[in-house]
Protein backbone atom coordinates (compact mmCIF):
# COMPACT_ATOMS: atom_id res chain seq x y z
CA UNK A 1 0.00 0.00 0.00
CA UNK A 2 1.37 3.39 -0.98
CA UNK A 3 -1.03 6.05 0.28
CA UNK A 4 -4.60 6.14 1.58
CA UNK A 5 -6.72 9.31 1.62
CA UNK A 6 -10.41 10.06 2.18
CA UNK A 7 -12.67 12.67 0.64
CA UNK A 8 -13.77 13.86 4.09
CA UNK A 9 -10.36 14.38 5.72
CA UNK A 10 -9.88 14.29 9.48
CA UNK A 11 -13.54 15.03 10.36
CA UNK A 12 -16.79 13.98 8.70
CA UNK A 13 -19.67 16.40 9.23
CA UNK A 14 -23.43 16.40 8.72
CA UNK A 15 -23.23 17.61 5.13
CA UNK A 16 -20.51 15.17 4.08
CA UNK A 17 -22.39 12.06 5.20
CA UNK A 18 -25.32 13.06 2.96
CA UNK A 19 -23.25 11.91 -0.02
CA UNK A 20 -21.10 8.93 -0.91
CA UNK A 21 -17.52 9.20 0.30
CA UNK A 22 -14.41 8.20 -1.63
CA UNK A 23 -11.30 6.44 -0.35
CA UNK A 24 -8.32 6.70 -2.70
CA UNK A 25 -5.63 4.02 -2.45
CA UNK A 26 -2.32 3.82 -4.28
CA UNK A 27 -0.22 0.67 -4.45
CA UNK A 28 3.40 -0.09 -5.23
CA UNK A 29 4.56 -3.32 -6.84
CA UNK A 30 1.10 -4.89 -6.94
CA UNK A 31 -0.02 -6.38 -10.22
CA UNK A 32 -3.21 -5.30 -11.98
CA UNK A 33 -6.35 -7.31 -11.20
CA UNK A 34 -5.39 -7.87 -7.56
CA UNK A 35 -7.95 -6.84 -4.95
CA UNK A 36 -7.60 -3.98 -2.50
CA UNK A 37 -9.86 -4.26 0.54
CA UNK A 38 -10.77 -1.26 2.68
CA UNK A 39 -12.41 -1.94 6.04
CA UNK A 40 -14.47 0.59 8.04
CA UNK A 41 -16.91 0.08 10.89
CA UNK A 42 -17.24 -3.66 10.29
CA UNK A 43 -17.83 -3.25 6.55
CA UNK A 44 -15.45 -4.27 3.75
CA UNK A 45 -15.15 -2.55 0.36
CA UNK A 46 -13.21 -4.07 -2.53
CA UNK A 47 -11.67 -2.61 -5.68
CA UNK A 48 -9.51 -4.14 -8.39
CA UNK A 49 -5.98 -2.80 -8.84
CA UNK A 50 -5.55 -0.87 -12.09
CA UNK A 51 -2.50 1.31 -12.72
CA UNK A 52 -1.70 1.50 -8.98
CA UNK A 53 -4.36 4.16 -8.22
CA UNK A 54 -7.87 3.16 -7.12
CA UNK A 55 -10.97 4.93 -5.80
CA UNK A 56 -13.36 3.07 -3.51
CA UNK A 57 -16.86 4.41 -2.89
CA UNK A 58 -18.26 4.35 0.63
CA UNK A 59 -22.07 4.64 0.39
CA UNK A 60 -23.72 7.57 2.17
CA UNK A 61 -25.85 5.12 4.15
CA UNK A 62 -22.70 3.59 5.65
CA UNK A 63 -21.29 7.01 6.54
CA UNK A 64 -24.62 7.93 8.16
CA UNK A 65 -24.35 4.76 10.26
CA UNK A 66 -21.23 6.10 11.97
CA UNK A 67 -21.87 7.25 15.53
CA UNK A 68 -21.71 10.97 16.19
CA UNK A 69 -18.92 12.22 18.49
CA UNK A 70 -16.86 9.09 17.83
CA UNK A 71 -13.46 8.32 16.30
CA UNK A 72 -12.97 5.66 13.63
CA UNK A 73 -10.00 3.98 11.99
CA UNK A 74 -9.90 2.76 8.40
CA UNK A 75 -7.61 0.02 7.11
CA UNK A 76 -6.47 -1.03 3.62
CA UNK A 77 -5.06 -4.42 2.59
CA UNK A 78 -3.77 -5.97 -0.63
CA UNK A 79 -1.71 -9.00 -1.74
CA UNK A 80 0.35 -9.51 -4.88
CA UNK A 81 -0.24 -12.25 -7.44
CA UNK A 82 2.03 -14.61 -5.51
CA UNK A 83 -0.13 -14.20 -2.40
CA UNK A 84 2.30 -12.03 -0.49
CA UNK A 85 0.32 -9.66 1.72
CA UNK A 86 1.34 -6.03 1.96
CA UNK A 87 1.72 -4.41 5.34
CA UNK A 88 -1.76 -3.28 6.35
CA UNK A 89 -2.28 0.47 6.14
CA UNK A 90 -4.01 1.78 9.25
CA UNK A 91 -2.89 5.41 8.98
CA UNK A 92 -6.39 6.83 8.56
CA UNK A 93 -8.23 7.94 11.69
CA UNK A 94 -11.06 10.48 11.69
CA UNK A 95 -13.70 11.97 13.95
CA UNK A 96 -17.44 12.12 13.36
CA UNK A 97 -19.09 15.45 14.20
CA UNK A 98 -22.60 15.75 12.76
CA UNK A 99 -24.10 18.06 15.38
CA UNK A 100 -24.39 21.73 14.40
CA UNK A 101 -23.81 24.40 17.04
CA UNK A 102 -26.91 25.91 18.61
CA UNK A 103 -27.59 29.62 18.89
CA UNK A 104 -29.17 30.55 22.20
CA UNK A 105 -30.17 33.68 24.12
CA UNK A 106 -29.73 36.03 21.19
CA UNK A 107 -30.37 39.60 22.24
CA UNK A 108 -30.08 42.85 20.30
CA UNK A 109 -30.08 46.17 22.16
CA UNK A 110 -28.84 49.68 21.41
CA UNK A 111 -26.51 49.52 24.41
CA UNK A 112 -24.80 46.13 23.98
CA UNK A 113 -25.26 45.46 20.26
CA UNK A 114 -26.06 41.82 19.51
CA UNK A 115 -25.06 38.97 21.85
CA UNK A 116 -25.73 35.28 22.29
CA UNK A 117 -24.42 31.85 23.27
CA UNK A 118 -23.25 29.03 21.01
CA UNK A 119 -20.65 26.24 20.90
CA UNK A 120 -17.28 27.27 22.29
CA UNK A 121 -14.98 28.43 19.51
CA UNK A 122 -17.71 28.52 16.85
CA UNK A 123 -17.54 31.28 14.27
CA UNK A 124 -20.61 33.53 14.35
CA UNK A 125 -21.67 35.54 11.31
CA UNK A 126 -24.16 38.40 11.61
CA UNK A 127 -25.64 40.00 8.50
CA UNK A 128 -27.31 43.32 9.35
CA UNK A 129 -29.77 45.12 7.11
CA UNK A 130 -30.34 48.72 8.22
CA UNK A 131 -33.54 50.78 7.75
CA UNK A 132 -32.24 52.11 4.42
CA UNK A 133 -31.66 48.58 3.10
CA UNK A 134 -27.86 48.66 3.32
CA UNK A 135 -26.33 45.27 4.21
CA UNK A 136 -23.20 44.73 6.32
CA UNK A 137 -21.63 41.49 7.56
CA UNK A 138 -19.82 41.03 10.87
CA UNK A 139 -17.97 37.99 12.23
CA UNK A 140 -16.73 37.01 15.65
CA UNK A 141 -15.64 33.83 17.44
CA UNK A 142 -17.40 32.53 20.53
CA UNK A 143 -15.21 32.42 23.61
CA UNK A 144 -14.41 29.32 25.71
CA UNK A 145 -17.83 29.55 27.40
CA UNK A 146 -19.68 29.96 24.09
CA UNK A 147 -20.54 33.63 24.63
CA UNK A 148 -20.20 36.07 21.75
CA UNK A 149 -20.88 39.75 21.18
CA UNK A 150 -20.76 42.33 18.41
CA UNK A 151 -20.99 45.70 20.10
CA UNK A 152 -23.16 48.63 19.08
CA UNK A 153 -20.01 50.57 18.22
CA UNK A 154 -18.87 47.76 15.88
CA UNK A 155 -22.29 47.64 14.24
CA UNK A 156 -22.72 51.39 13.79
CA UNK A 157 -19.22 52.81 14.01
CA UNK A 158 -20.48 54.71 17.07
CA UNK A 159 -23.29 54.53 19.62
CA UNK A 160 -26.86 54.53 18.31
CA UNK A 161 -28.34 58.03 18.00
CA UNK A 162 -31.66 59.46 16.85
CA UNK A 163 -30.21 59.60 13.34
CA UNK A 164 -30.15 55.78 13.39
CA UNK A 165 -33.83 55.27 14.25
CA UNK A 166 -35.64 52.49 12.44
CA UNK A 167 -35.78 48.69 12.27
CA UNK A 168 -32.58 46.69 11.88
CA UNK A 169 -32.77 43.03 10.76
CA UNK A 170 -30.06 40.57 11.86
CA UNK A 171 -29.51 37.22 10.14
CA UNK A 172 -27.32 35.12 12.47
CA UNK A 173 -25.47 31.87 11.75
CA UNK A 174 -22.84 29.82 13.58
CA UNK A 175 -20.32 27.36 12.13
CA UNK A 176 -18.27 24.95 14.26
CA UNK A 177 -14.79 23.56 13.62
CA UNK A 178 -16.26 20.64 11.65
CA UNK A 179 -18.09 23.15 9.41
CA UNK A 180 -21.53 22.19 10.69
CA UNK A 181 -23.72 25.29 10.39
CA UNK A 182 -26.80 26.53 12.22
CA UNK A 183 -28.99 29.50 11.30
CA UNK A 184 -31.64 31.31 13.35
CA UNK A 185 -34.64 33.25 12.01
CA UNK A 186 -34.15 36.97 11.56
CA UNK A 187 -33.75 38.98 14.76
CA UNK A 188 -35.12 42.53 14.63
CA UNK A 189 -33.99 45.55 16.61
CA UNK A 190 -36.17 48.64 16.61
CA UNK A 191 -34.12 51.76 17.37
CA UNK A 192 -36.09 54.70 18.72
CA UNK A 193 -33.64 57.12 20.27
CA UNK A 194 -35.14 60.45 21.34
CA UNK A 195 -33.33 63.44 19.92
CA UNK A 196 -31.88 65.78 22.57
CA UNK A 197 -34.06 68.79 23.34
CA UNK A 198 -32.73 72.11 22.09
CA UNK A 199 -33.28 75.75 23.10
CA UNK A 200 -32.74 78.53 20.56
CA UNK A 201 -31.01 81.53 22.16
CA UNK A 202 -29.65 84.38 20.08
CA UNK A 203 -29.70 82.18 16.97
CA UNK A 204 -27.55 79.41 18.56
CA UNK A 205 -28.77 75.87 19.13
CA UNK A 206 -27.85 74.84 22.67
CA UNK A 207 -28.31 71.14 23.57
CA UNK A 208 -29.67 70.41 27.03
Amino acid sequence: IGTVTTSWGSVINAAEDDNDGVVTVTTDGVENDQTVTVALNGQSYNVTVTSYNMAITIPAADLQALTDDSTYSLTANVSDAAGNAAVQDSSISFDVDKTPPTLLAISATISSGITGITEAGAMVSVVMTDPAGAVNTFETAADATGEWNISAVELMGSEFTSDDNGTYAFFVSATDAAENAYVVPTVNLVVDVEAPAQDVIGGLNIEQ
